[in-house]
């Protein structure tokens, strides 16, 4: 399966490890990220139940610092759930 995630580009044996991790986890894209694509976040949120998928509109692959302010309000709110 072609990605331009970096995860994708090292091998499968990234895969076990995502599915190994147990606690909840927020998994953050920017829309308009190049390094993470859709297909690659969808894929994980798919192999990890424990993980929620949030995509930020006008965000790069760098949430925090394209859209602060978002960001730390999803952090926010995930972490008080």
């Amino acid at each position: 399966m072609p990605s331009s995630c970096s995860t994708e580009r090292s091998g499968s044996g990234v895969w076990p490890q995502w599915r190994a991790i147990t606690c909840p986890t927020l998994l953050v894209r920017g829309a308009e990220s190049d390094v993470l694509s859709e297909e690659t976040a969808k894929r994980m949120v798919d192999e990890l139940p424990a993980a929620r998928l949030v995509v930020v509109p006008g965000a790069g692959h760098t949430v925090p610092g394209d859209q602060p302010a978002a960001f730390q309000s999803l952090l926010r709110e995930f972490l008080m759930s």
